[in-house]
């Protein structure tokens, strides 16, 4: 009895389910048909009495249903058709707004489409950033850390040497090719290595002599 009785409950749960998503997928379907592609209501109205921003606000709601209406899953006469009534729409609509205004709006939302362009492009600059993000996603960010850590040692060795380079070596090399007689002669205890060292310092024993008892 209590096996009969849930599985009839079940029923009447999964039977309530499909007919809430038959409801549901009707009303989702009058709803494009009213308001999305039709468009017939929206062609008889004011818009002379509409404010500026209900009208971008519309323009950019038609663009949209333009770049998707591709997509849908209509006869090809129906796009047609809804492609029709919506550029017919914008032309109406566009001609209420200025044209300056107009390019305003595009310019603002072309500035925030390179912003977030140049951001996600951050990403390909910045060395392993992607691989970080990767390991943060898939051990946290304990473990992103460390090697966030790693990568700024790096950074901080690659300074350095930068930094020897471009005030300790670019110099000596530049006041080394004036060929001064009386430089080479004060720097040459310095620079060059002694003969008898010179003859065994390509030897292996010499390599590996760290001048200590091991």
């Amino acid at each position: 009895m209590v096996r009969r009785s849930s599985s009839m409950g079940h029923r009447e749960l999964s039977s309530q389910d499909q007919k809430e998503r038959s409801v549901d997928s009707r009303e989702e379907e009058r709803r494009l048909r009213r308001n999305d592609y039709n468009g017939e209501d929206e062609e008889e109205e004011d818009i002379g009495n509409m404010p500026r921003e209900k009208i971008l606000q519309r323009i950019r709601h038609h663009k949209e249903i333009i770049g998707k209406v591709r997509l849908q899953p209509w006869p090809m006469r129906r796009k047609r058709r809804a492609l029709k009534v919506a550029r017919q729409y914008l032309q109406k609509q566009e001609a209420q707004v200025s044209k300056w205004h107009l390019y305003k709006v595009e310019a603002s939302r072309r500035g925030n489409q390179a912003w977030r362009w140049a951001k996600n492009l951050s990403i390909y600059l910045i060395p392993w950033e992607s691989k970080i993000k990767q390991i943060e996603s898939n051990f946290g960010s304990v473990v992103s850390s460390f090697f966030i850590f790693l990568r700024w040692v790096l950074g901080m060795n690659v300074a350095n040497s930068l930094l020897v380079m471009a005030f300790v070596v670019v110099p000596e090399w530049l006041a080394d090719s004036k060929n001064d007689i009386g430089r080479f002669n004060r720097t040459r205890h310095i620079k060059a290595m002694p003969t008898k060292v010179a003859v065994h310092a390509d030897e292996l024993n010499t390599v590996l002599d760290f001048g200590v008892d091991l």
